[in-house]
């Protein structure tokens, strides 16, 4: 099965990291006007771009972990078979 769930899984991760981007996007406008600082810039204020990486990781963890489980809850009940570990596994 998990060879089955693995095109799901690749879809699910690229809207995961969409979602995520989009949020993080959204996030951050609301808390400052300008861009988040990137590492490729010479002169950023070190707090601005500490706090940017803290948020951005955050956000990404934790919207890529939702998705990846509730997709293998969709797969679960559209299949049958659970595209993971179980406590059987163990």
């Amino acid at each position: 099965m998990n060879l089955l769930f693995r095109p799901v899984s690749i879809i699910a991760g690229f809207a995961a990291g969409f979602l995520a981007k989009t949020l993080f996007g959204k996030i951050w406008t609301a808390i400052d006007d300008d861009d988040p600082p990137d590492a490729e810039e010479l002169d950023i204020p070190k707090g601005k771009f500490v706090i940017s990486l803290i948020l951005e990781g955050i956000i990404f963890t934790v919207t890529r972990g939702l998705v990846d489980h509730y997709s293998r809850v969709a797969f679960y009940r559209y299949t049958g078979a659970w595209p993971g570990q179980t406590d059987e596994d163990e």
